[in-house]
Order: C-alpha cells, then sequence, then structure tokens
C-alpha cells in the first residue's frame, strides 16, 4: 500500500500512503523506514508535503523530528 515517490542516500523513502482514500482526494505521505519497518512524518498530502519543502528548503524530514529521532530512530547521517 505505498508507493514511493523519493528515495534518500539512507535507504528511507518517501511514499504515498494507498489506504483506501476516496477517489479525487490526494493520498496521505509518509517517510518509511525500512530496516524499522515504520513510518514517519505523515502529511495529509503531496501538497503539504511540497509546500514545507519549499518553505524551508530543507529535506522535509529534518523539518519534522528532532535530533533524537532523527540520529537515533532513523539514523541519518
Amino acid at each position: 500500500r505505498l508507493i514511493p515517490f523519493g528515495l534518500d542516500g539512507n535507504g528511507n523513502e518517501w511514499c504515498f500512503v494507498a489506504d483506501g482514500e476516496l477517489p479525487g482526494r490526494e493520498y496521505t505521505v509518509a517517510y518509511h523506514h525500512p530496516a524499522g519497518r515504520k513510518l514517519f512524518g505523515r502529511l495529509p498530502s503531496f501538497t503539504d508535503w511540497l509546500e514545507r519543502l519549499i518553505q524551508t528548503r530543507n529535506e522535509v524530514i529534518r523539518t519534522l523530528y528532532d535530533d533524537n529521532v532523527l540520529y537515533g530512530e532513523l539514523e541519518l547521517g
């Protein structure tokens, strides 16, 4: 039910979460951590994800969590 649209250098990916939402609506998006088999940073839509990217000019996942999650759970360098 995950449709990847962006991979990072750590092997994690941003995905559309196809969980049976009504047609005509945007899928939610989430950051998938395959090693931990967890979803992080769920946002209501790709539009929300893209707006955050444009506004912060930073990796979206880094704008959503503190260093404990980024370096501890997600093991991002």
